[in-house]
């Protein structure tokens, strides 16, 4: 429809208001009645030299007419009366795009309002302390000639800030404009303070115009309404209000709120041309984004604190079950193990188990009065469940002391290896025990005799773990630690046999993974010429040149742990 009009937009002389044509005859059917009132009041006000609407450009009255197309519709238009003088929209004008832009922004500063608005500035200005040379529409430029030149509204000296102009604002205006009245001035050293009449704190009813100014000066807006001018004369001094956006976080989200505040100009803070405002609103906006940084850190530790809470009270009700029955149902039992390994960390565990502080006594009972196996099996097995076993003490008595003490041989080897497993390091007096227990057995004649000196050496291979979560392993590698042992120490232990070369046999037949460490160690330790010796079938010797001729030793399956028990076995080529 715009296209069809040459008049685009009005100008309301009394208030300023630029009018855009195309919004105003807008549902034009609907508001038929007010528009033909208008028409109507338009020629009463020409005949009264009572005008009001103007051409935008050049300040003649304008009139309403309208057309009727071929099928019927109607089409209302401003146009300007008959005989009236020639305007840049009507004559084939060549001015430029810019020359246009300024004749429709300075068309506003021919109203009532803003002439009333920039001469109260003025005077409000030449009352204010320390504010001097106040003027109004007086040509402003940096030099005596020159083609760059601006007329502000109003321009004042500050003997402390320096000079400031006053822009009003009325209707919209293009960027560009905004944009090179700014840089004129920054250029010039002139502080440029745009003003407008009002303002809404509605995002949708607030002008483009607006936006451009506030987004770009940090969200400061400087209005001179009637409260402003009110404030201004009890005071004696210009008086703005300020509008400003505060931000501020609601649901872990950044929202902005306008707040208002009547200033004068020494509640301003110059920092430079470009940065000046009565609030800091970017700077209260970086504080609010670290503080909704830090918020939500905060927030997802307390998440995570609630979880670990859950957690811990999940695997405590678990525990507490398993405990009660000493079983678990498989399905519960590997849920249990996953929640311990995957969600939780060991620490956490412990602050809701305290198996390292007040409740280490029920993990000491678990030792002492040997009941319970199943449940302290799967604490000893799972790394996460901290169990301090220096603490495990009742009477007087250390869990090693007692665990020496069992006489059944399975729940000795079944405790000894819970205990290593949770890390026990065996204190002096532990040693003193352990070496009392050879001095008393190493005769290694009797049944009693054999049963204590295999304790003993099972003791030395478990001290002697460099990893203590092997420890479970090594109740599977019993019979190969204790031939290697017996190699070692010079006796035969953990075996019913009496000559050695009978260990050596039941290796070669029965460990045949362990068959080529088992020959290193013979070796090692001193045996092969003694068991060829002993070998009155030839058996050996044909076993032994086997492993010379094959020259190289392969790692078993624990091969590793071996070595890390037996270092002196180590390499494992090149016999």
């Amino acid at each position: 429809m715009s296209s069809q009009r040459t008049i685009e937009t009005i100008l309301n002389l009394t208030t300023g208001e630029q009018i855009e044509v195309d919004e105003l005859f807008k549902d034009q059917h609907t508001n038929e009645a007010k528009i033909f009132q208008l028409r109507t009041q338009i020629e009463k006000n020409l005949q009264n030299n009572a005008v009001e609407l103007v051409c935008l450009y050049c300040k003649q009255p304008v009139a309403i007419r309208g057309r009727v197309s071929t099928d019927q519709k109607k089409t209302f238009y401003f146009t300007h009366p008959y005989k009236s003088a020639d305007c840049v929209i009507k004559t084939q004008s060549r001015l430029t795009e810019e020359e246009v832009r300024c004749i429709k922004y300075n068309g506003e500063k021919e109203s009532i309002l803003h002439d009333t608005l920039k001469r109260l500035i003025a005077h409000f200005l030449t009352l204010n302390p320390g504010i001097n040379s106040v003027k109004v529409d007086e040509v402003y430029k940096d030099q005596a000639i020159s083609n760059k030149w601006r007329k502000p509204d109003v321009l004042a000296d500050h003997n402390k800030i320096g000079k400031i102009a006053f822009e009003l604002q009325l209707s919209t205006t293009f960027l560009s404009v905004i944009v090179g009245r700014s840089l004129f001035y920054q250029q010039q050293g002139v502080y440029l303070i745009w003003v407008f009449p009002n303002f809404s704190l509605q995002s949708d009813l607030q002008k483009f115009t607006q936006k451009d100014v506030f987004y770009n000066n940090n969200n400061n807006v400087y209005v001179f309404d009637q409260k402003a001018q009110a404030k201004s004369r009890e005071s004696g001094k210009l008086i703005l209000t300020c509008y400003y956006r505060e931000f501020f976080i609601d649901d872990l989200e950044i929202k902005a709120r306008w707040n208002e505040a009547s200033i004068g100009l020494d509640e301003i803070r110059f920092i430079s041309h470009e940065k000046f405002y009565y609030y800091d609103s970017e700077g209260g906006q970086k504080v609010i984004e670290e503080e909704l940084t830090q918020l939500k850190v905060d927030r997802k530790k307390a998440d995570a604190r609630a979880q670990t809470q859950r957690t811990q009270d999940k695997i405590a009700e678990y525990l507490n079950r398993f405990y009660k029955k000493d079983w678990l149902h498989e399905n519960e039992r590997e849920h249990l193990s996953d929640l311990i390994k995957y969600s939780i960390s060991a620490e956490d565990l412990e602050e809701r188990l305290k198996f390292c502080g007040d409740n280490a006594q029920i993990i000491t009972k678990l030792f002492f009065e040997r009941r319970k196996f199943n449940f302290l099996r799967f604490l000893c097995s799972t790394d996460k469940i901290l169990v301090n076993t220096a603490l495990l003490i009742h009477n007087g008595v250390n869990v090693f002391q007692e665990i020496l003490r069992i006489p059944d041989e399975m729940f000795f080897q079944q405790y000894l290896t819970c205990l290593f497993r949770k890390g026990y390091v065996m204190t002096e007096h532990d040693q003193q025990d352990l070496q009392q227990l050879y001095d008393k057995n190493y005769f290694n004649q009797s049944e009693y005799e054999k049963q204590q000196i295999e304790r003993w050496a099972t003791v030395k291979v478990y001290a002697g773990l460099a990893n203590q979560y092997a420890a479970f392993e090594l109740t599977r590698l019993n019979k190969i630690l204790m031939a290697v042992s017996s190699l070692k120490y010079k006796m035969i232990i953990g075996f019913r046999y009496i000559h050695m070369k009978q260990v050596a046999h039941y290796i070669f037949d029965s460990q045949k993974d362990y068959a080529m460490l088992y020959f290193r160690a013979i070796k090692v330790y001193g045996y092969y010429d003694q068991l060829l010796l002993e070998d009155k079938s030839g058996k050996l010797k044909g076993r032994f040149n086997y492993y010379e001729r094959t020259g190289t030793i392969p790692y078993p399956e624990n091969g590793s742990l071996l070595m890390n028990l037996f270092p002196e076995l180590k390499p494992l080529h090149n016999i």
